[in-house]
């Protein structure tokens, strides 16, 4: 997911790239051929990719979203390509980038946002689906005491959506009065 999502940022910088410019057509193959490629552009989009990297990774991207909310996972997205399109927009001046205006960096928060938003949702979905069909489950060991244990352990079961496995119970209220190193102090 994290190549995927780099892969789509540059996309949309593209893209973005190719909407505010004079031209809206597309280069032949030749005139690609000859295009002269300058040693610092090439390592200022190494450096583009490896902020955005940082940027999603911080944000909160690739962490588990089984049980998020729409709500917090659309923030996340929001929030990661305000911090790359206010990055581009503060490193225009003191690195030369004129192509970095107004009307590009719009575009680009938009495009990134839409397409980063899109493919998230989508790839959620598709791993609902697939564990539904009991596919990229998790397996889980409750630790409580009773009913209360009980009951997650037989809603977790009846939600399969969730995609987790529930491969024991343990109720600790069984296990009599632990001490602080961890031995109990009971019959077992």
């Amino acid at each position: 997911m994290k190549l995927f999502d780099l892969v789509l940022t540059s996309l949309t910088f593209f893209a973005a790239l190719s909407l505010t410019s004079s031209s809206l057509t597309w280069p032949s193959l030749a005139q690609v051929l000859v295009i002269r490629i300058k040693v610092a552009n090439l390592f200022l989009f190494v450096g583009y990719i490896a902020l955005c990297s940082a940027v999603f990774l911080a944000c909160g991207f690739y962490r588990s979203h089984r049980l998020s909310r729409w709500t917090q996972r659309c923030a996340e997205i929001f929030l990661a390509v305000s911090v790359v399109t206010l990055v581009l927009w503060l490193l225009r001046s003191p690195l030369a980038l004129e192509f970095t205006t107004n009307a590009f960096l719009l575009s680009f928060w938009l495009l990134t946002v839409g397409a980063l938003m899109l493919s998230h949702e989508l790839a959620r979905q598709f791993l609902y689906l697939a564990r539904l069909r009991g596919r990229n489950l998790r397996n889980v060991i409750i630790v409580g005491e009773g009913s209360s244990a009980a009951a997650l352990s037989r809603r977790i079961r009846q939600e399969s959506s969730l995609g987790y496995r529930v491969l024991r119970v343990i109720d600790v209220g069984e296990m009599g009065e632990m001490t602080e190193n961890g031995q109990p102090v009971g019959d077992f």
